[in-house]
């Protein structure tokens, strides 16, 4: 969902009456969905409070919009596409609206952020302007592990270059205690920085092109599969990408339920500020602020007088608070009733919910419509950090407990059974208590019943089918390419999108950049081998073969760039020549080579270079010297003139 800043303002004249410079106002692109599962089931039945690209939820999105006092700042534009499951798939259907001609910040709708955007875009367009091949900044915060905001599932490695903080190399690390880094990035990079004190702040600074990368590469789904891929292409794009440190300002998104109660801590203690609940909901709408402590509420007309509230406390408004209830550490929502000595910390408990007198809960959601009767104990004793990140039960929308239930073990509760795509129930009914209705969330597994059902029917058939010849995915990709240059060919299709095929190509058969640059080369050999007969010479071959070197002109510009890359060029055309006895092109391999001299795909240096250290002596190498000979005596020529 894409928000500009509607028109341009003119700037004002100066003293001398010049015009001052209009400056372009900034594209915000923000994806309401997460598109992820991490926080079910507190999400199963509601939408996020987020705006613009929308997936799910649409009329409640713009109804949100339409009341927040943004819609009177700025034009803000709804675009639903229900089918998109993926930031991919939003910045694919941007794409193809043609909605994004300049550059833009991309967000999603879970971010909490009081950064100066615009400083940080006024930074990328820098970095921009000094690196024309730059296509995104990642906006990142100083953040050493074990902060309390970094979630232990989203821990990443960034090999930056120091001075400029070009990406180089990015791997997420998570329980990983090995990091790998390409041999050349540590041998050839002279200023490298290695980072994994970053926190990512998922504002990305993007230039105009970045959606059409999408569109060309359907296997992207996230940034993070957009920045490995410009990684893995860097040699044959050239595109390059940044990050920026920001030194002030407060960022951090709810991705899990590590980040839900780190984020929402943050926020009660004013780390967000201006985000904060005396400043997000106004005196008018009767907020009363108790003066020390960090303690807020709507109305404190239902509250008990013997009731206590801790530091780091929210209730909503009408929510009733009994004798002897106390809360701490924790946010209570709209219409509430907590009972007579309930206790109550580290705990986010929403609207029109039920705790009954003498019930005790720590670090626990509480979805909507939940009730707890009397005595419901919500303790673990024997906590599991890392799987539960540091909340411990999760009670989805109208699940009820007790009475007199205690549950001592981390565990997530909806209020009825989860279905796979059948509409059979797979999730166990617990029985928590004589009024309990609740039953353990679990994610549908990928696998059907039947497979499971049919397992050793299908490793018997695994089993013979052992002897099989598996195409390696090399060989496939190979064969691909070849298709691909012989629709061209017959199709006339264009260099550009031969590329763009054999960049999909690359991404869908997870080949590597180096090996990409062997078998293209080949397959343009191969190619015209295919349509001549056994009886054919040299002479025809190199007929059939010029057409298609001409085509793909661009194609090797694009692939062999570096010294490195025209290298590895030659000594694939030396292997499919000599060492795959394709004997018929080496009268006229010179030819060829003159061929990617003339039309600047291979230099001169990298030739020659290859030709003294790479060739043994043969019929290939003689044919070869002749050009090298042509080398020498022009440079002769050149130098008596």
């Amino acid at each position: 969902m894409s928000a500009p800043v509607e028109g341009k303002k003119v700037a004002p004249k100066s003293a001398a009456g010049d015009v001052l410079v209009e400056k372009e106002p900034f594209l915000a692109v923000i994806i309401a969905d997460s598109y992820n599962k991490s926080l079910q089931p507190c999400t199963l039945d509601r939408s996020r409070e987020v705006i613009l690209y929308c997936t799910s939820y649409p009329q409640l999105i713009r109804s949100h919009v339409e009341k927040s006092k943004w819609s009177t700042l700025m034009n803000i534009k709804v675009i639903v596409n229900e089918d998109a499951r993926s930031v991919g798939d939003a910045l694919r259907d941007l794409d193809d609206k043609q909605l994004i001609s300049t550059d833009f910040v991309l967000l999603q709708g879970d971010l909490v952020a009081n950064l100066d955007l615009k400083s940080c875009m006024e930074i990328h367009k820098t970095t921009r302007e000094s690196d024309k091949d730059a296509i995104l900044t990642r906006v990142m915060k100083d953040c050493p592990p074990g902060h309390r905001t970094r979630s232990p599932n989203t821990s990443s490695l960034y090999a930056l270059n120091r001075s400029t903080n070009q990406i180089l190399a990015h791997q997420i690390v998570l329980d990983s205690k090995k990091v790998k880094l390409p041999t050349e990035l540590i041998r050839e990079a002279k200023e490298l920085e290695l980072r994994y004190d970053l926190l990512d702040c998922h504002i990305t600074l993007c230039a105009a092109m970045v959606p059409s990368l999408f569109t060309e590469n359907f296997d992207y789904q996230t940034v993070d599969d957009l920045v490995h891929g410009v990684l893995g292409n860097q040699e044959i794009l050239g595109n390059t990408m940044h990050v920026h440190v920001v030194e002030d300002g407060y960022a951090a998104r709810v991705t899990d339920f590590f980040t839900y109660k780190a984020v929402s801590t943050d926020v009660l203690e004013k780390w967000a500020y201006p985000f904060s609940p005396d400043t997000e909901w106004s005196n008018e709408n009767g907020i009363s602020l108790v003066s020390f402590g960090n303690k807020y509420a709507v109305s404190s007309k239902l509250f008990s007088k013997k009731c206590n509230l801790g530091s780091n406390v929210v209730i909503g408004d009408n929510t009733a608070i009994k004798y002897g209830a106390s809360i701490s550490n924790s946010v209570i929502g709209n219409n509430c009733i907590i009972g007579a000595n309930v206790s109550i910390q580290n705990c986010y408990v929403w609207d029109n919910t039920v705790i009954e007198d003498d019930c005790s809960l720590t670090n626990t959601i509480i979805c909507e419509q939940v009730r707890l009767y009397k005595n419901t104990q919500l303790l673990a004793t024997s906590k599991d950090t890392m799987a539960m990140q540091n909340i411990d039960f999760v009670l989805g929308k109208g699940v009820h407990l007790g009475p007199n239930v205690t549950l001592d073990q981390p565990v997530l509760l909806t209020a009825a059974a989860m279905k796979d795509d059948w509409g059979e129930p797979f999730s166990a009914y617990e029985s928590k208590g004589e009024s309990g209705r609740a039953f353990n969330f679990v994610q549908p597994t990928e696998e059907s019943s039947d497979d499971e059902e049919d397992g050793d029917d299908t490793s018997a058939e695994e089993d013979d089918s052992e002897d099989d010849a598996v195409i390696p995915d090399t060989e496939l990709f190979y064969n691909e390419v070849l298709d691909t240059l012989q629709r061209a060919e017959k199709e006339n299709i264009s260099a550009d999108n031969i590329i763009l095929d054999i960049n999909s190509l690359k991404h869908a058969y997870n080949i590597q950049i180096n090996e990409v640059n062997h078998m293209v080369i080949q397959a343009v050999l191969q190619r015209p081998l295919q349509d001549i007969s056994d009886t054919a010479t040299s002479s025809q071959l190199l007929t059939n073969l010029k057409p298609l070197l001409k085509l793909c002109i661009h194609v090797f510009k694009n692939y062999y760039r570096s010294d490195k890359s025209q290298h590895e060029c030659l000594l694939a055309i030396k292997e499919f020549v000599c060492d795959q006895s394709h004997d018929l092109y080496t009268p006229i391999i010179g030819q060829v080579l003159m061929f990617f001299y003339q039309n600047d795909i291979l230099d001169e240096d990298v030739i020659v270079k290859w030709y003294e250290t790479s060739l043994q002596p043969g019929k290939f190498k003689t044919q070869v010297s002749k050009l090298v000979e042509w080398f020498n005596e022009a440079e002769s020529d050149s130098e008596s003139d």
